[in-house]
């Protein structure tokens, strides 16, 4: 807990490094404390590393992981929040076992409530990919299409059209007039 963020790196590095099917769960729940941190860059440190654990290990115990770190999707931080939308973009893009379980935990979410780009971005590919079993991607990306000139972040204009035009081929009478 007191040790200098160099120290706590490194920690979060050998922990991803050393999980296996024995130990997954004691690794994750450590992880689990460092998303709290007070420096950020180790509490995304620690959120990457989640996912990494999930990524990486055996597709059969990745389920309580990505459980685990979906708990972090409605996190206080806004960089733990961005962070863990752009993890779970990652796993339901190798593991789409686990997509419904994901897009349950997002189905609240609007682009405009997450604060970073890169969570922005993953976000508008979740409710892309996804928006066919999610009664509400229409009208989540609707003010951020709406404001799409005053976007300065040029990876998220991007996925939002591309996330536009997927739900356009999924549900056209919903997105014609957004697109």
């Amino acid at each position: 807990v007191g040790d200098p963020p160099a120290v706590k790196r490194l920690k979060i590095e050998a922990l991803v490094a050393v999980a296996d099917v024995g130990n997954t769960y004691d690794i994750v729940t450590e992880l689990s404390e460092y998303v709290s941190d007070v420096e950020p860059g180790i509490a995304r440190e620690a959120v990457r590393g989640i996912a990494r654990v999930a990524l990486e290990g055996d597709c059969d115990a990745a389920g309580p992981i990505v459980r685990r770190l979906l708990q972090f999707v409605h996190h206080g931080a806004g960089y733990v929040v961005a962070e863990t939308l752009a993890a779970v973009a990652r796993l339901t893009r190798k593991h789409r076992q686990f997509a419904n379980e994901c897009v349950a935990a997002i189905s609240n979410m609007e682009i405009d409530d997450v604060d970073e780009p890169a969570g922005r971005v993953a976000l508008a590919y979740l409710l892309g990919e996804f928006g066919e079993s999610m009664p509400e991607a229409p009208y989540a990306l609707e003010p951020a299409l709406a404001s799409f000139e005053e976007e300065p972040d040029a990876r998220v204009r991007l996925e939002l059209l591309a996330a536009a035009a997927k739900l356009f081929f999924k549900r056209p009478p919903e997105m014609r007039a957004m697109l």
